[in-house]
């Protein structure tokens, strides 16, 4: 059974313009030198300060996001307590929500602009 799914999948794969899959090639190891080349001790200080200042990026970026994310959900939970008000507003008031709407100037419920 194993034998005939091999082969089916051979067929379809070459009834779809594939090839049919070869060994991988054997590469020539690649040879790794053992020399290294340090910086100058005089620019030592001056990359460390670099990678320091990337690092602090990062780190400060990574806040932003956070606070980002956290004034977010605050808004949108502002933004509810909003949406009750004037539910609460609308209903006690029994105005319709569709022929009214809140002036943000004036706070008051006017008729829609058509």
């Amino acid at each position: 059974m194993r034998y005939l799914l091999c082969i089916l999948s051979l067929f379809c794969g070459l009834a779809h313009g594939q090839k049919p899959s070869q060994p991988a090639a054997v590469h020539a190891p690649v040879i790794v030198s053992s020399e290294s080349y340090p910086l100058l001790l005089e620019d030592h200080a001056k990359f460390r300060d670099l990678q320091h200042q990337i690092d602090q990026l990062e780190i400060d970026i990574q806040k932003m996001q956070v606070r980002i994310e956290q004034d977010k959900q605050r808004q949108a939970e502002v933004f509810q307590q909003e949406q009750a008000m004037l539910e609460s507003f609308y209903d006690t008031k029994k105005i319709s929500r569709d022929t009214y709407e809140i002036d943000p100037a004036d706070l008051k419920a006017k008729p829609k602009k058509k």
